[in-house]
Protein backbone atom coordinates (compact mmCIF):
# COMPACT_ATOMS: atom_id res chain seq x y z
CA UNK A 1 0.00 0.00 0.00
CA UNK A 2 2.79 2.30 0.66
CA UNK A 3 4.34 1.54 -2.10
CA UNK A 4 1.51 2.15 -4.67
CA UNK A 5 1.14 5.71 -2.84
CA UNK A 6 4.79 6.19 -3.17
CA UNK A 7 4.50 5.37 -7.06
CA UNK A 8 1.66 7.99 -7.59
CA UNK A 9 2.87 11.09 -5.62
CA UNK A 10 6.67 10.26 -7.49
CA UNK A 11 5.11 12.36 -10.68
CA UNK A 12 4.30 15.46 -8.26
CA UNK A 13 7.04 15.65 -6.45
CA UNK A 14 9.12 15.17 -9.81
CA UNK A 15 7.49 18.33 -11.24
CA UNK A 16 7.03 20.38 -7.80
CA UNK A 17 10.33 22.75 -8.86
CA UNK A 18 8.58 23.30 -12.02
CA UNK A 19 5.82 24.97 -10.31
CA UNK A 20 7.58 26.31 -7.76
CA UNK A 21 9.97 28.11 -10.64
CA UNK A 22 6.34 29.06 -12.00
CA UNK A 23 5.13 31.15 -9.62
CA UNK A 24 8.42 32.49 -8.27
CA UNK A 25 8.70 36.25 -9.25
CA UNK A 26 6.38 39.63 -10.64
CA UNK A 27 2.60 38.24 -10.62
CA UNK A 28 0.31 41.14 -10.30
CA UNK A 29 -3.87 40.28 -11.17
CA UNK A 30 -6.68 42.70 -11.66
CA UNK A 31 -10.61 40.94 -11.31
CA UNK A 32 -13.65 42.46 -13.46
CA UNK A 33 -15.31 41.74 -9.91
CA UNK A 34 -13.01 44.02 -8.06
CA UNK A 35 -14.34 46.82 -10.47
CA UNK A 36 -16.90 49.32 -8.46
CA UNK A 37 -18.55 52.73 -8.84
CA UNK A 38 -18.79 55.34 -6.24
CA UNK A 39 -22.17 55.88 -6.10
CA UNK A 40 -25.17 53.85 -7.85
CA UNK A 41 -27.34 53.88 -9.70
CA UNK A 42 -25.57 55.54 -12.65
CA UNK A 43 -27.28 58.44 -13.76
CA UNK A 44 -25.79 60.58 -16.79
CA UNK A 45 -24.12 63.52 -16.24
CA UNK A 46 -23.33 62.34 -12.85
CA UNK A 47 -19.26 62.92 -11.90
CA UNK A 48 -18.03 59.75 -9.87
CA UNK A 49 -15.52 57.18 -9.05
CA UNK A 50 -13.98 54.21 -10.46
CA UNK A 51 -12.35 52.15 -8.08
CA UNK A 52 -10.61 48.57 -8.89
CA UNK A 53 -8.10 46.01 -6.89
CA UNK A 54 -5.15 45.02 -7.98
CA UNK A 55 -3.27 41.79 -6.54
CA UNK A 56 -0.02 40.80 -5.77
CA UNK A 57 0.28 36.48 -6.00
CA UNK A 58 4.20 36.67 -6.82
CA UNK A 59 6.60 36.38 -4.38
CA UNK A 60 8.52 39.77 -4.86
CA UNK A 61 7.03 43.76 -4.64
CA UNK A 62 6.05 44.82 -7.91
CA UNK A 63 5.41 48.87 -9.21
CA UNK A 64 3.29 49.51 -12.41
CA UNK A 65 0.62 51.38 -13.86
CA UNK A 66 -3.42 50.85 -13.97
CA UNK A 67 -4.89 52.51 -16.89
CA UNK A 68 -8.94 52.60 -17.06
CA UNK A 69 -10.58 52.21 -20.21
CA UNK A 70 -14.36 53.33 -21.24
CA UNK A 71 -14.62 50.58 -24.40
CA UNK A 72 -11.61 51.58 -26.32
CA UNK A 73 -11.53 55.18 -24.96
CA UNK A 74 -8.79 56.51 -21.84
CA UNK A 75 -10.40 57.64 -18.99
CA UNK A 76 -7.93 58.92 -17.34
CA UNK A 77 -3.82 58.94 -17.28
CA UNK A 78 -2.09 55.89 -16.14
CA UNK A 79 -2.23 55.66 -12.25
CA UNK A 80 0.62 54.52 -10.64
CA UNK A 81 0.95 51.65 -8.35
CA UNK A 82 2.97 49.73 -6.02
CA UNK A 83 2.01 46.26 -4.43
CA UNK A 84 3.94 44.48 -1.70
CA UNK A 85 4.42 40.53 -2.18
CA UNK A 86 2.19 38.52 0.06
CA UNK A 87 0.15 42.31 1.43
CA UNK A 88 -3.30 43.40 0.88
CA UNK A 89 -4.76 44.54 -2.69
CA UNK A 90 -3.60 48.10 -3.86
CA UNK A 91 -6.42 50.35 -4.98
CA UNK A 92 -6.80 52.99 -7.44
CA UNK A 93 -9.43 54.81 -8.81
CA UNK A 94 -10.08 57.77 -11.89
CA UNK A 95 -12.98 60.10 -11.77
CA UNK A 96 -15.59 59.55 -14.30
CA UNK A 97 -18.32 61.49 -16.23
CA UNK A 98 -21.29 59.09 -16.43
CA UNK A 99 -22.24 58.59 -20.31
CA UNK A 100 -25.70 58.92 -21.91
CA UNK A 101 -25.43 55.80 -23.52
CA UNK A 102 -24.59 51.83 -22.53
CA UNK A 103 -20.89 51.36 -21.90
CA UNK A 104 -18.48 48.91 -20.38
CA UNK A 105 -15.39 49.32 -18.55
CA UNK A 106 -11.39 47.80 -18.97
CA UNK A 107 -8.50 47.80 -15.98
CA UNK A 108 -5.27 46.80 -17.48
CA UNK A 109 -2.03 46.59 -15.57
CA UNK A 110 1.40 47.68 -18.08
CA UNK A 111 4.90 49.15 -17.15
CA UNK A 112 5.72 46.74 -14.43
CA UNK A 113 9.17 46.05 -12.62
CA UNK A 114 10.20 43.78 -12.44
CA UNK A 115 8.26 42.45 -15.28
CA UNK A 116 5.12 40.60 -15.00
CA UNK A 117 5.59 36.66 -16.14
CA UNK A 118 2.03 36.28 -16.38
CA UNK A 119 0.56 38.67 -18.44
CA UNK A 120 -2.75 36.68 -18.91
CA UNK A 121 -4.45 38.09 -15.68
CA UNK A 122 -3.33 41.77 -16.05
CA UNK A 123 -6.69 42.78 -17.96
CA UNK A 124 -10.01 42.61 -16.60
CA UNK A 125 -13.17 43.77 -18.48
CA UNK A 126 -16.54 44.35 -16.75
CA UNK A 127 -20.56 43.54 -18.56
CA UNK A 128 -22.44 46.41 -20.39
CA UNK A 129 -24.09 49.08 -17.78
CA UNK A 130 -26.70 51.14 -18.76
CA UNK A 131 -27.29 54.60 -17.07
CA UNK A 132 -30.32 56.01 -16.29
CA UNK A 133 -31.57 59.93 -17.24
CA UNK A 134 -32.65 61.58 -13.11
CA UNK A 135 -32.15 65.02 -13.99
CA UNK A 136 -33.36 65.77 -10.36
CA UNK A 137 -32.00 62.72 -8.65
CA UNK A 138 -35.51 61.66 -7.05
CA UNK A 139 -35.39 58.00 -8.05
CA UNK A 140 -37.64 58.93 -10.80
CA UNK A 141 -36.48 58.40 -14.36
CA UNK A 142 -37.33 61.51 -16.64
CA UNK A 143 -39.71 60.43 -18.80
CA UNK A 144 -41.84 59.38 -16.20
CA UNK A 145 -41.25 62.38 -13.80
CA UNK A 146 -43.85 65.12 -14.02
CA UNK A 147 -40.94 67.76 -12.79
CA UNK A 148 -38.09 66.30 -14.13
CA UNK A 149 -35.67 69.20 -12.68
CA UNK A 150 -36.81 69.71 -8.94
CA UNK A 151 -37.03 66.77 -7.03
CA UNK A 152 -40.63 65.62 -6.13
CA UNK A 153 -40.54 61.79 -5.07
CA UNK A 154 -44.57 61.85 -4.26
CA UNK A 155 -45.87 63.24 -8.03
CA UNK A 156 -48.34 65.36 -6.23
CA UNK A 157 -50.01 66.90 -9.23
CA UNK A 158 -53.43 68.40 -7.75
CA UNK A 159 -54.58 69.94 -11.21
CA UNK A 160 -53.21 66.83 -12.93
CA UNK A 161 -52.13 68.53 -15.71
CA UNK A 162 -48.31 68.07 -17.28
CA UNK A 163 -46.24 69.50 -14.61
CA UNK A 164 -46.23 68.19 -10.91
CA UNK A 165 -47.10 70.85 -7.98
CA UNK A 166 -43.32 70.89 -7.24
CA UNK A 167 -42.77 73.19 -10.54
CA UNK A 168 -46.76 73.87 -11.11
CA UNK A 169 -47.13 77.96 -10.89
CA UNK A 170 -50.71 77.43 -10.71
CA UNK A 171 -51.11 73.96 -8.67
CA UNK A 172 -54.56 73.93 -8.67
CA UNK A 173 -55.20 75.28 -12.68
CA UNK A 174 -57.51 77.75 -11.52
CA UNK A 175 -55.73 80.44 -13.58
CA UNK A 176 -54.41 82.86 -10.63
CA UNK A 177 -50.67 81.99 -10.07
CA UNK A 178 -49.40 80.36 -6.87
CA UNK A 179 -48.13 83.84 -5.91
CA UNK A 180 -51.49 85.66 -6.40
CA UNK A 181 -53.40 83.09 -4.43
CA UNK A 182 -50.75 83.44 -1.77
CA UNK A 183 -51.19 87.28 -1.91
CA UNK A 184 -55.21 87.76 -1.79
CA UNK A 185 -55.12 84.60 0.99
CA UNK A 186 -56.70 81.89 -0.79
CA UNK A 187 -55.88 78.27 -0.78
CA UNK A 188 -53.63 77.41 -4.05
CA UNK A 189 -54.33 73.72 -4.26
CA UNK A 190 -58.13 74.78 -3.98
CA UNK A 191 -59.84 75.99 -7.09
CA UNK A 192 -63.03 77.57 -4.67
CA UNK A 193 -61.60 78.54 -1.40
CA UNK A 194 -64.48 79.50 0.43
CA UNK A 195 -66.24 76.49 -1.06
CA UNK A 196 -69.25 78.70 -2.18
CA UNK A 197 -69.54 77.07 -5.57
CA UNK A 198 -67.90 80.04 -7.56
CA UNK A 199 -63.98 79.50 -8.33
CA UNK A 200 -60.95 81.36 -6.47
CA UNK A 201 -60.45 82.86 -10.32
CA UNK A 202 -64.27 84.33 -10.62
CA UNK A 203 -65.14 85.05 -6.69
CA UNK A 204 -65.18 88.66 -5.84
CA UNK A 205 -65.09 87.49 -2.17
CA UNK A 206 -63.09 84.20 -2.78
CA UNK A 207 -62.74 84.10 1.01
CA UNK A 208 -66.39 84.74 2.18
CA UNK A 209 -68.51 81.78 1.42
CA UNK A 210 -72.18 83.94 1.42
CA UNK A 211 -70.45 86.88 -1.26
CA UNK A 212 -68.98 86.48 -4.35
CA UNK A 213 -70.88 89.07 -6.75
CA UNK A 214 -69.00 92.17 -6.26
CA UNK A 215 -71.14 94.85 -5.12
CA UNK A 216 -70.63 97.65 -7.58
CA UNK A 217 -69.13 101.25 -6.87
CA UNK A 218 -70.20 104.04 -8.68
CA UNK A 219 -67.07 105.97 -10.48
CA UNK A 220 -65.93 108.94 -8.94
CA UNK A 221 -67.69 112.09 -10.52
CA UNK A 222 -65.77 115.49 -9.58
CA UNK A 223 -68.73 118.53 -10.49
CA UNK A 224 -67.24 121.17 -13.19
CA UNK A 225 -66.74 124.66 -11.88
CA UNK A 226 -69.34 126.92 -12.98
CA UNK A 227 -68.07 130.38 -14.64
CA UNK A 228 -70.04 133.18 -14.84
CA UNK A 229 -70.69 134.81 -18.68
CA UNK A 230 -68.59 137.75 -17.74
CA UNK A 231 -65.52 136.29 -16.49
CA UNK A 232 -65.40 133.91 -19.26
CA UNK A 233 -65.89 136.04 -21.57
CA UNK A 234 -63.56 138.32 -20.11
CA UNK A 235 -60.86 134.72 -20.12
CA UNK A 236 -61.19 134.56 -23.81
CA UNK A 237 -60.83 137.91 -24.78
CA UNK A 238 -57.85 139.03 -22.62
CA UNK A 239 -55.93 136.08 -21.55
CA UNK A 240 -52.87 136.19 -19.11
CA UNK A 241 -49.45 134.67 -19.46
CA UNK A 242 -50.41 131.56 -16.83
CA UNK A 243 -53.99 131.62 -19.06
CA UNK A 244 -52.30 130.34 -21.85
CA UNK A 245 -50.16 128.37 -19.92
CA UNK A 246 -52.60 126.39 -18.41
CA UNK A 247 -55.10 126.54 -21.67
CA UNK A 248 -51.91 125.01 -23.35
CA UNK A 249 -51.67 122.50 -20.64
CA UNK A 250 -55.43 121.60 -20.43
CA UNK A 251 -55.13 120.84 -24.09
CA UNK A 252 -51.76 118.33 -24.02
CA UNK A 253 -53.89 116.55 -21.39
CA UNK A 254 -57.10 116.25 -23.50
CA UNK A 255 -54.98 115.33 -26.26
CA UNK A 256 -52.98 112.74 -23.90
CA UNK A 257 -56.57 111.33 -23.19
CA UNK A 258 -58.39 110.84 -26.17
CA UNK A 259 -57.56 107.18 -27.10
CA UNK A 260 -59.81 104.18 -28.31
CA UNK A 261 -62.87 104.39 -27.41
CA UNK A 262 -62.92 100.45 -26.05
CA UNK A 263 -65.76 99.87 -24.05
CA UNK A 264 -64.50 98.18 -20.47
CA UNK A 265 -67.63 97.97 -18.58
CA UNK A 266 -71.57 98.35 -19.11
CA UNK A 267 -71.36 100.37 -22.54
CA UNK A 268 -69.15 103.07 -20.84
CA UNK A 269 -66.27 104.44 -22.84
CA UNK A 270 -63.27 105.10 -19.96
CA UNK A 271 -61.71 107.63 -22.56
CA UNK A 272 -65.40 109.84 -22.72
CA UNK A 273 -65.74 109.49 -18.10
CA UNK A 274 -61.54 110.99 -18.52
CA UNK A 275 -62.30 113.62 -20.95
CA UNK A 276 -65.45 114.94 -19.39
CA UNK A 277 -64.12 114.93 -16.01
CA UNK A 278 -65.67 112.26 -14.30
CA UNK A 279 -62.86 109.88 -13.38
CA UNK A 280 -59.88 112.30 -12.07
CA UNK A 281 -56.59 112.24 -13.14
CA UNK A 282 -53.72 114.08 -11.76
CA UNK A 283 -51.48 116.20 -14.42
CA UNK A 284 -48.52 113.87 -13.31
CA UNK A 285 -50.16 110.81 -13.81
CA UNK A 286 -49.72 108.93 -17.22
CA UNK A 287 -52.57 106.51 -19.05
CA UNK A 288 -52.55 103.09 -20.56
CA UNK A 289 -52.65 102.31 -23.95
CA UNK A 290 -56.99 102.08 -24.09
CA UNK A 291 -57.45 104.57 -20.65
CA UNK A 292 -57.54 101.44 -17.97
CA UNK A 293 -55.30 101.89 -15.82
CA UNK A 294 -53.27 105.25 -14.80
CA UNK A 295 -48.89 105.25 -13.53
CA UNK A 296 -47.37 107.96 -11.48
CA UNK A 297 -44.00 108.19 -10.95
CA UNK A 298 -43.28 109.29 -7.15
CA UNK A 299 -39.71 108.85 -7.55
CA UNK A 300 -37.00 107.32 -9.74
CA UNK A 301 -37.71 103.67 -9.01
CA UNK A 302 -41.12 104.42 -7.49
CA UNK A 303 -44.41 104.09 -9.33
CA UNK A 304 -48.12 104.07 -7.91
CA UNK A 305 -50.70 101.89 -10.17
CA UNK A 306 -54.21 102.25 -9.98
CA UNK A 307 -57.07 100.71 -12.07
CA UNK A 308 -59.14 103.61 -12.96
CA UNK A 309 -61.92 101.98 -15.34
CA UNK A 310 -65.44 100.81 -13.90
CA UNK A 311 -65.01 98.17 -12.06
CA UNK A 312 -66.75 94.69 -13.11
CA UNK A 313 -68.87 92.33 -11.47
CA UNK A 314 -66.87 89.12 -10.18
CA UNK A 315 -63.86 90.46 -11.89
CA UNK A 316 -60.22 89.50 -10.98
CA UNK A 317 -57.29 91.96 -12.07
CA UNK A 318 -53.50 90.69 -11.83
CA UNK A 319 -51.00 92.94 -12.63
CA UNK A 320 -47.29 91.83 -14.11
CA UNK A 321 -44.98 95.01 -13.81
CA UNK A 322 -42.16 93.58 -16.04
CA UNK A 323 -39.56 92.41 -13.53
CA UNK A 324 -41.24 89.13 -12.17
CA UNK A 325 -43.13 90.93 -9.43
CA UNK A 326 -47.24 90.59 -9.77
CA UNK A 327 -49.90 92.02 -7.69
CA UNK A 328 -53.82 91.87 -7.73
CA UNK A 329 -54.76 94.93 -6.20
CA UNK A 330 -56.34 97.60 -7.68
CA UNK A 331 -53.84 99.91 -6.49
CA UNK A 332 -51.03 99.45 -5.68
CA UNK A 333 -47.12 100.70 -5.45
CA UNK A 334 -43.90 99.19 -7.09
CA UNK A 335 -40.29 99.75 -6.44
CA UNK A 336 -37.98 98.80 -9.49
CA UNK A 337 -34.52 97.43 -8.68
CA UNK A 338 -32.95 98.72 -11.49
CA UNK A 339 -33.26 101.45 -14.40
CA UNK A 340 -34.25 99.98 -17.76
CA UNK A 341 -37.65 100.18 -19.24
CA UNK A 342 -40.25 97.92 -18.50
CA UNK A 343 -43.97 97.27 -20.23
CA UNK A 344 -46.60 96.64 -17.78
CA UNK A 345 -49.56 94.53 -18.46
CA UNK A 346 -52.57 94.33 -16.08
CA UNK A 347 -54.58 91.49 -17.12
CA UNK A 348 -58.93 91.87 -16.42
CA UNK A 349 -60.26 88.27 -15.94
CA UNK A 350 -64.18 89.05 -15.77
CA UNK A 351 -66.67 86.49 -14.58
CA UNK A 352 -67.50 84.80 -17.50
CA UNK A 353 -63.50 83.94 -17.90
CA UNK A 354 -63.12 86.14 -20.84
CA UNK A 355 -59.64 87.81 -20.35
CA UNK A 356 -58.49 91.00 -21.39
CA UNK A 357 -55.11 92.82 -21.18
CA UNK A 358 -53.81 96.26 -21.35
CA UNK A 359 -50.55 97.57 -21.35
CA UNK A 360 -48.00 100.62 -20.77
CA UNK A 361 -44.13 101.18 -21.44
CA UNK A 362 -42.55 102.59 -18.09
CA UNK A 363 -39.03 104.16 -17.94
CA UNK A 364 -36.62 104.13 -14.79
CA UNK A 365 -34.43 106.54 -15.34
CA UNK A 366 -30.95 106.05 -13.60
CA UNK A 367 -29.65 109.91 -14.13
CA UNK A 368 -31.76 111.01 -11.72
CA UNK A 369 -30.95 113.31 -8.46
CA UNK A 370 -33.18 111.21 -6.11
CA UNK A 371 -31.04 108.07 -7.33
CA UNK A 372 -28.73 107.85 -4.30
CA UNK A 373 -26.07 106.11 -7.11
CA UNK A 374 -25.95 109.50 -8.61
CA UNK A 375 -26.08 111.45 -5.73
CA UNK A 376 -23.14 109.00 -4.54
CA UNK A 377 -21.32 109.37 -8.04
CA UNK A 378 -21.51 112.92 -8.00
CA UNK A 379 -20.08 113.58 -3.94
CA UNK A 380 -17.08 111.28 -5.51
CA UNK A 381 -16.94 113.32 -8.18
CA UNK A 382 -16.74 116.93 -5.72
CA UNK A 383 -14.50 115.23 -3.31
CA UNK A 384 -11.72 114.38 -6.29
CA UNK A 385 -11.84 117.91 -8.14
CA UNK A 386 -11.53 119.33 -4.56
CA UNK A 387 -8.63 116.81 -3.88
CA UNK A 388 -7.11 118.31 -7.47
CA UNK A 389 -7.70 122.09 -6.37
CA UNK A 390 -5.86 121.17 -3.41
CA UNK A 391 -2.89 119.66 -4.99
CA UNK A 392 -2.78 121.93 -7.87
CA UNK A 393 -2.12 125.27 -4.87
CA UNK A 394 0.45 123.44 -2.88
CA UNK A 395 2.27 123.05 -6.20
CA UNK A 396 2.30 126.33 -7.10
CA UNK A 397 3.54 127.35 -3.62
CA UNK A 398 6.29 124.86 -3.68
CA UNK A 399 7.82 126.14 -7.01
CA UNK A 400 7.21 129.88 -5.80
CA UNK A 401 10.45 131.90 -4.85
CA UNK A 402 10.63 132.82 -1.01
CA UNK A 403 11.62 135.84 0.21
CA UNK A 404 15.49 135.19 0.92
CA UNK A 405 16.26 134.43 -3.06
CA UNK A 406 13.96 137.77 -3.76
CA UNK A 407 16.23 139.83 -2.02
CA UNK A 408 19.36 138.55 -3.19
CA UNK A 409 18.01 138.83 -6.86
CA UNK A 410 17.68 142.63 -6.23
CA UNK A 411 21.06 143.10 -4.72
CA UNK A 412 22.65 141.42 -7.78
CA UNK A 413 20.87 143.75 -10.09
CA UNK A 414 21.43 146.85 -7.79
CA UNK A 415 25.15 145.98 -8.37
CA UNK A 416 25.61 144.79 -12.16
CA UNK A 417 23.73 148.67 -12.17
CA UNK A 418 26.58 150.36 -10.49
Amino acid sequence: MLKRSFILLFPFFLFLPLFAHATAGADLRVLPADIRFSKSPLIVGDNIRIYTKVHNIGTVDVVGYVSFYQGSDLISEPQVISVVSGSDPEEVFVDFVVPASSFNLRAVISGTKPADINLDNNVAITGMFTPIFDDDHDGIQNGADNCSTISNTTQVNTDRDAFGDACDDDKDGDSLSNAVESEIGTNPIIIDTDGDGTDDAHDAYPLDPKRWVLEKTPPKIVPKPVVKTEEKSALVTSPTVDQKNSSTTKTAAINTVQVSDAVISEGVPVSDLVNQGEIEISENEGLSSNAVFTYEKKSWNTFDFRVIAPIQDGSVYEWNFGDNVRSSKTSVTHVYSKSVSFKVILKTINKNGEVKEESAEIHVTFFSFNNPWIIALLTLLGISLLGACIALFKLKSKNRPGKGESDKALKQIHVSEE
